[in-house]
């Protein structure tokens, strides 16, 4: 009986011992168990309590001290990582990321709007699923099949436009250097390749222009200079022509340092309070002249206080001017122009008629274009350098105007501009 009796004390005895032994080691592992899943899921957690059983008081110190560390260093990567985005957020051109899946870890909005993205939450999904433009799916391919950086440059076709874009993507790699995916960078370059164009055509067009003068000039002095026994009146009607062709490629040149002068940021126009009428009767007088040697019945409407507009009286004169000349090239013999100004409630309207040769419906688009001709034959016989309405056009703009026509072939057009009153 004593020994069941001492026994049962010892085991009792044993019991208390392992429970007072294990109970804290089991609380100190359960809660490094929460502070792990909370750190795996990226949440801060509560510090574990500092056991005082002996063993676990250093370890559930020492344990403390590392979710702090880890905390501190995972804030640290969380703001970094916010910063990028925020900065990656910003960037003017498209930025967009995916693992060697192809599936997107990043796309900002710039990337979403010239990728045309369709899907609402697309990170995750492959990039065939989230755009169907294919020079970024094809230069992510080619990244990630090669492991070298590419350039590639595409077009993206829509309903409403066509838009030319490159995208240079690059290889991701970790710190093995393994291939884990690709950044690409995608820029809308539509409206550099179509300056290039118009570049390229300027320059075309400039040489043309000037190589029909010049060749022709050349041909008159060189007749000139070889026939000593040229009649006196051929010789004069040789010079004439050669000072035709001079003057010819003055004007030119003047336009085309007109036109410069105006697409410059560095713009001379002068910009102050003037009245419109005293201006466009300055314009009138200088065409008058050509306007009656032709015979034209030449009208003139205009309200009985001139208008005020703000702007450049010169950039006025030279618009109306233009117009006007414009009419009388392209008028027969006793044809009719008419000019009128009209006072509206927020703006002034300046209105040139003619019954002349008038414009075909598909070339009225392009007749403010550089060099562009109605009738090529007709405006180099006039003396014409096919850069007048270009000019107006651009005069018209540096007003704050508008400018459209209507034109019937064989019956004239109509010019109109609208310019903005002056603001009080």
């Amino acid at each position: 009986l004593r020994g069941a009796a001492a026994l049962l004390s010892g085991s009792t005895f044993c019991y208390l011992a392992l429970r007072l032994t294990f109970s804290p080691l089991n609380d100190f592992l359960e809660q490094i168990s929460a502070l792990a899943e909370l750190a795996r899921d990226g949440l801060p957690g509560d510090r574990m309590q500092i056991f005082q059983t002996p063993g676990l008081s250093e370890s559930s110190r020492k344990v403390n001290n590392m979710f702090e560390s880890t905390a501190r260093r995972m804030e640290s990567l969380r703001r970094d990582r916010d910063q990028l985005i925020s900065i990656l957020d910003e960037f003017s051109d498209g930025i967009l990321a995916v693992d060697k899946d192809y599936r997107v870890l990043y796309l900002n909005e710039e990337a979403e709007n010239l990728l045309e993205v369709r899907a609402d939450d697309p990170d995750e999904k492959l990039v065939t699923e989230i755009t169907r433009v294919e020079v970024a799916q094809t230069a992510l391919s080619d990244c990630l099949s090669t492991g070298d950086s590419v350039h590639r440059e595409g077009q993206r076709v829509s309903p409403d436009e066509q838009i030319t874009l490159t995208v240079d993507a690059s290889p991701l790699r970790n710190e093995t250097n393994e291939l884990v995916g690709a950044v690409a960078a995608i820029h809308d370059i539509t409206e550099l390749r179509r300056l290039q164009t118009v570049r390229q055509d300027f320059v075309a067009n400039v040489s043309h222009e000037l190589k029909t003068p010049i060749t022709a000039i050349q041909g008159l002095i060189e007749t000139l200079a070889g026939d000593e026994d040229m009649d006196p009146e051929t010789r004069q009607s040789f010079i004439e022509k050669i000072r035709n062709q001079t003057q010819r490629m003055s004007r030119m040149v003047q336009d085309l340092l007109t036109i410069s002068r105006l697409e410059s940021e560095e713009d001379s126009l002068e910009h102050q309070s003037f009245e419109l009428v005293s201006s466009i009767e300055e314009a009138v007088e200088t065409i008058r002249p050509q306007a009656e040697k032709k015979n034209h019945d030449l009208i003139l409407n205009w309200p009985d206080s001139s208008p005020r507009i703000e702007g450049d009286p010169a950039a006025v004169r030279q618009l109306v001017s233009n117009l006007l000349d414009n009419a009388v090239k392209y008028t027969d013999r006793g044809g009719r122009i008419t000019l009128t100004v009209s006072n509206e409630e927020d703006h002034i309207t300046i209105e040139i008629s003619d019954n002349g040769a008038g414009i075909e419906p598909r070339k009225q688009e392009r007749i403010f274009e550089r060099f562009y001709r109605v009738d090529d034959a007709r405006t180099r016989e006039a003396g014409g350098t096919g850069l007048g309405l270009s000019i107006v056009k651009h005069l018209t703009l540096s007003l704050d105007g508008e400018i459209d026509v209507e034109s019937t072939p064989g019956q004239g057009s109509t010019f109109t501009v609208r310019i903005p009153k002056t603001q009080s």
